[in-house]
C-alpha cells in the first residue's frame, strides 16, 4: 500500500499542510489458478443435448461452455481451431464461483480445443487454463445401405431380390452406415425397429414380432452419434406368405407305351417305365413329384396352372407309392397328394405251343 500527499511552498519559502492522502495499492499478484476450469460444454441444437464430454462431438455450433473462477473476476474464453488461437467472447465469475459463455459467432467444423484465461479487477491474470477439447459436427450423415435382406426360413433361403416373395416373417436386414450411429426401419415411412451400427459400419435387424402376411416396403435411415439424422433410403419391397399352397388338382399318370396306353389309376400295372405326371397347381410355384418319398423331379407349373413332369431316367420294374407336393414362390409346401400305388413291369410276355392237335 503506498500513500502519497502533496504541500505548496510559496516565494517566502513557507510551506503548506500537506494534502490528504492519496492511496495507491500495487497488486501484482494474478488470480488463483487452482480455481479456473472449464467444467462443461452444453450441447443445445439437435436430437442429442445436454454435456459434451471431452472428445465426444456435438452439432451444436455455439454450445454452452461453462466452468469456475474466483468471484467478480473476468474470464476470457479461447479456441484453437483450424483458423488458429482466438478468443470467443468474455464473461464474469459470479457469486458462487461460477461462470458461463455461450459464443457470439458459430464455431467452425472440426476440432475445437478451448482454454481459459482469468483476469482480476486490476488486471493480473492466470495462465490459460487445461484445454476442453469436443468436435463440431453439424453435417447430415449419408443414408444407410441396405445390403441384404435374409430369409432363414424353409426350403427357400438365399437372399431377397426386391421384389421377391418370402415364407420368413422374421426376415433379418444388414447393411452399412455412418460408425456408431443408430439405424432406424420404417415399413410404409412407419417405424418397424433399429438397430446400433457397430464401430466398423456395419448392423443387422430382425424384427422382434412376425409380420404379418403381405406387401411391405422397406426404408433406413441413420442417425449419427450428435444426433443428426440422413434421408432415407429407397424402399426395398417384398411380400410376407407363410400360406401354403393347395395340393396338386386332378393328378394324372400316363402310360405312353405298349398297345395300351392312358390314364393309370391306383393298383394299375404299366409297361411305361417313364411315366408322365401331369395336373393343375398354383401359377408360378413348383411341383415336386415323390415315389416311396424319395424325390423323383421337379415340373415349374406355368402360368395358366399346368405342370408336366417325365423321369428323364427309366424306373426300375417294381411297385411304387407316387405322391406330389407343391412349394410356392415364398417356400411354402403343401400337402401331398394321396398315394397312388402302380406296378410297372417292362418284361415281354412269351408264349408257345407245346402241343399241336
Amino acid at each position: 500500500v503506498h500513500k502519497f500527499h502533496v504541500t505548496s511552498t510559496d516565494a517566502a519559502g513557507n510551506v503548506s499542510l500537506p494534502s490528504s492522502d492519496f492511496v495507491l495499492i500495487m497488486d501484482f499478484t494474478g488470480p488463483d489458478s487452482s480455481k479456473l476450469s472449464i467444467t462443461g460444454v452444453d450441447d443445445q441444437v439437435g436430437l442429442y443435448t445436454g454435456n459434451v464430454k471431452p472428445g465426444e462431438t456435438t452439432d451444436d455450433t455455439q454450445p454452452t461452455i461453462s466452468g469456475t473462477g474466483t468471484a467478480g473476476d473476468t474470464i476470457i474464453v479461447y479456441v484453437k481451431d483450424s483458423g488458429g488461437n482466438h478468443e470467443i467472447g468474455r464473461t464474469t465469475v459470479n457469486s458462487e464461483g461460477k461462470w458461463t459463455l455461450r459464443p457470439a459467432s458459430p464455431l467452425i467444423k472440426g476440432t475445437n480445443e478451448f482454454t481459459a484465461v482469468e483476469v482480476d479487477p486490476v488486471g493480473n491474470s492466470t495462465d490459460p487454463s487445461a484445454s476442453y477439447t469436443v468436435n463440431i459436427d453439424f453435417g447430415k450423415p449419408q443414408p444407410p445401405v441396405i445390403e441384404t435382406v435374409e430369409d432363414n426360413v424353409g426350403t427357400i433361403t438365399t437372399p431377397l431380390q426386391k421384389g421377391d416373395v418370402t415364407d420368413d416373417n422374421t426376415p433379418t436386414l444388414k447393411g452399412t452406415a455412418v460408425p456408431n450411429g443408430i439405424v432406424t426401419i420404417y415399413n410404409n415411412d412407419v417405424k418397424i425397429g433399429s438397430a446400433q451400427v457397430d464401430d466398423k459400419g456395419n448392423w443387422s435387424f430382425t424384427p422382434e414380432s412376425a409380420l404379418a402376411d403381405g406387401k411391405y416396403s422397406i426404408k433406413a435411415d441413420a442417425t449419427n452419434t450428435v444426433g443428426q439424422t440422413s434421408e432415407k433410403t429407397g424402399s426395398f419391397d417384398f411380400t410376407v406368405d407363410t400360406t401354403p399352397p393347395g395340393a396338386v388338382e386332378n393328378l394324372l399318370i400316363s402310360d405312353n407305351v405298349g398297345a395300351y396306353q392312358g390314364a393309370l389309376k391306383d393298383g394299375d400295372i404299366t409297361d411305361d417305365n417313364t411315366p408322365t405326371f401331369s395336373g393343375k397347381a398354383e401359377a408360378g410355384s413348383t411341383v415336386s413329384v415323390y415315389s416311396d418319398g424319395n424325390l423323383l423331379g421337379t415340373a415349374k407349373v406355368a402360368a395358366d396352372g399346368s405342370w408336366s413332369f417325365t423321369p428323364s431316367t427309366p424306373l426300375p420294374d417294381g411297385s411304387y407309392k407316387f405322391t406330389t407336393t407343391v412349394t410356392d414362390k415364398a417356400g411354402n409346401t403343401g400337402a401331398a397328394t394321396p398315394v397312388v400305388n402302380i406296378t410297372i413291369n417292362t418284361e415281354s410276355v412269351t408264349v408257345s405251343l407245346d402241343t399241336l392237335v
